[in-house]
C-alpha cells in the first residue's frame, strides 16, 4: 500500500546530547511526484544559547529542493495546465527557445523569429534575474526591481517584451491556467535626428582619413585606416535608407541566404530569394541611385566581394568602430548608424515632387510611418494649403459638382403660395376657401340641407 500523502514540510528535529547543536531543521513528507518518503537535512540550525536562529535560511533551502524535484519530475513538455506556482519562468523560457525560436514553423508562426542571436542573449538576461522564481512570484514589485538592474528604460523593456512573449506562448499551449501580466516600460519617443549633407560630408572624410593601430597576422600596424571600411556602409545607408543588416550582409554576387546588388543593372535585392521578409521589417527589392553605382564598381574593380569588409572578410559587425566615429566626428549630438535611415527618409521627403508612397515603397516603410514621422518636413505647419485658403478667398467658389444646378439664394423670385384644396380645410386648415364652381355648390348643397 502506498504512503499516505503528505506536503513537504520543516521540522526542527532536536540532535542527540553528544551534539554541539542542539536542533536542525529537516525536510519532511511525501514526493508528489513518486510518493517516496522524504527526511533531507537542510543543515540550518536552531541554538538559542548561540544566538543562532536559521529559520528562514531552511524555508529558502525547502523551497530550493521543491523547485529541483519539480524540474526533474515533470518535464515541461508534460506539463498541462498547472498552477502558477507549479511552473518556473526557467521553464517557460526553456519552452519558448525550443518551440519558438528553435521551433519548426506553424499555423500562427509560420516564420521564425527575427534576430534569434539577439532574442537568446536577451532571454539570458530574463533567467539570470527570474530564472529560479515561480510564476506566482512575477508581481510589481520585482519587476521594478528588474528595472533598477538595467541602465535604461528601454534596455529593461526589450527583454521583459520576450519574457511576455514566452509567458503567452505557454498560456496557448495550455501549460498554465492563467496568465500573468507582465508591465512594460512606456515606449521612447521616436527618435527624429536626422544629418545635413554638410554632416554626413564630415563624417565620410572623418572615416577616410582616421589612422590608427589594428593588427595585420598578430602584428600590429599604426599607420593603418581604422574607419574606411565604414565608409561604404555609410553611402549606401544614406543614399537607399536600407537597413542595417541588409547593408553588412549584402554581397557583389548572388550567394545563398544574403542580399545581393548586381552592378550591372543596378538593382539591389534586399532579400534573398530564399529569405525570408518580415512584415514590420520590409525589404523591398531597389534600383541604386547612378552616383551609388559607380562608387560600388569602382570598389568591386579593386577586389571587394562585400559592400563592407575589413581585412578581405565581410564585416558584419560594426557597432564599435561606428560608435567610435560618430563620437568623434559629431561629438554633440546622438547619432547611431539608424540615424542614416533616418536621414534618407527626411531627405526624400523634402521633395515635394516625389509622392509619398512612392518613397515609401522605396524604403520599406509603411505609408502610414512616412507620413505620420515625415510628412511634416514637406509642409511645415500646412503652409501650402493656407495659402490655396488665401487665394480661394479673393474669387468667387462654387463646389464643381453643383455647379450647373447651383443659383445664388438672394437673387431668387418669390413664387406665391399654392391656393389650399378642399382636403386642406378638411384637416384643418384655417384658410378660407376660394369662391370656385366646386366650393359653390358644395356650400348652396350645405345650405338646402
Amino acid at each position: 500500500m502506498a504512503p499516505r500523502r503528505k506536503p513537504l514540510y520543516l521540522e526542527l528535529i532536536p540532535n542527540s546530547k553528544a551534539s554541539a547543536t542542539p536542533a536542525t531543521y529537516y525536510i519532511r513528507g511525501t514526493c508528489e511526484f513518486t510518493n517516496q518518503r522524504i527526511k533531507k537535512s537542510t543543515g540550518c540550525v536552531v541554538d538559542p544559547a548561540r544566538g543562532i536562529e536559521e529559520t528562514s535560511q531552511a524555508s529558502e533551502v525547502l523551497a530550493d529542493f521543491v523547485k529541483q524535484r519539480r524540474a526533474a519530475q515533470r518535464p515541461v513538455a508534460n506539463v498541462k495546465n498547472a498552477n502558477a506556482d507549479e511552473v518556473l519562468v526557467a521553464d517557460v523560457v526553456s519552452y519558448y527557445i525550443d518551440n519558438r525560436v528553435f521551433g519548426e514553423p506553424t499555423e500562427k508562426y509560420p516564420h521564425p523569429v527575427s534576430r534569434p542571436k539577439e532574442v537568446l542573449s536577451r532571454l539570458e538576461v530574463i533567467l539570470k534575474f527570474f530564472g529560479e522564481m515561480t510564476m506566482d512570484e512575477l508581481d510589481p514589485e520585482v519587476f521594478r526591481e528588474f528595472r533598477k538592474t538595467r541602465v535604461s528604460p528601454e534596455a529593461a523593456r526589450r527583454p521583459l517584451e520576450d519574457l511576455r512573449s514566452a509567458i503567452n506562448l505557454f498560456v496557448e499551449d495550455g501549460k498554465i491556467r492563467h496568465a500573468v501580466y507582465v508591465p512594460l516600460p512606456a515606449k521612447l519617443k521616436a527618435r527624429q535626428n536626422w544629418l545635413t549633407r554638410a554632416e554626413v560630408l564630415h563624417i565620410l572624410k572623418v572615416a577616410w582619413r582616421k589612422k590608427g593601430t589594428y593588427f595585420v597576422d598578430k602584428q600590429p600596424t599604426k599607420t593603418g585606416y581604422i574607419w574606411r571600411h565604414l565608409v561604404p556602409y555609410i553611402l549606401v545607408a544614406v543614399l537607399t535608407g536600407t537597413r542595417y543588416e541588409k547593408i553588412v550582409m549584402a554581397s557583389f554576387t548572388r550567394r545563398p541566404g544574403k542580399p545581393w546588388i548586381n552592378l550591372e543593372t543596378g538593382e539591389y535585392w534586399r532579400v534573398a530569394p530564399e529569405g525570408i521578409e518580415y512584415a514590420n521589417k520590409l525589404s523591398p527589392d531597389i534600383v541604386l541611385p547612378p552616383r551609388l553605382i559607380r562608387i560600388l564598381r569602382r570598389r568591386r574593380e579593386r577586389g571587394a566581394e562585400y559592400v563592407v569588409e575589413w581585412k578581405g572578410e565581410n564585416a558584419t559587425n560594426l557597432g564599435k568602430a561606428m560608435r567610435k566615429l560618430l563620437d568623434e566626428a559629431i561629438p554633440d549630438r546622438h547619432i547611431v548608424a539608424h540615424t542614416f535611415r533616418h536621414t534618407a527618409a527626411t531627405w526624400l521627403v523634402s521633395d515635394t515632387t516625389l509622392p509619398l508612397n512612392e518613397i515609401a515603397n522605396y524604403l520599406g516603410m509603411s505609408y502610414e510611418t512616412i507620413h505620420r514621422r515625415y510628412a511634416k518636413i514637406r509642409d511645415k505647419k500646412g503652409s501650402h494649403v493656407a495659402a490655396a485658403m488665401d487665394r480661394l478667398s479673393k474669387q468667387e467658389f462654387a463646389p464643381a459638382a453643383t455647379l450647373s444646378s447651383w443659383t445664388d439664394p438672394f437673387s431668387r423670385k418669390k413664387t406665391p403660395a399654392k391656393t389650399p384644396t378642399t382636403s386642406d380645410n378638411i384637416n384643418g386648415n384655417g384658410e378660407k376657401l376660394k369662391g370656385t364652381k366646386s366650393n359653390e355648390k358644395a356650400m348652396k348643397s350645405r345650405k338646402a340641407a
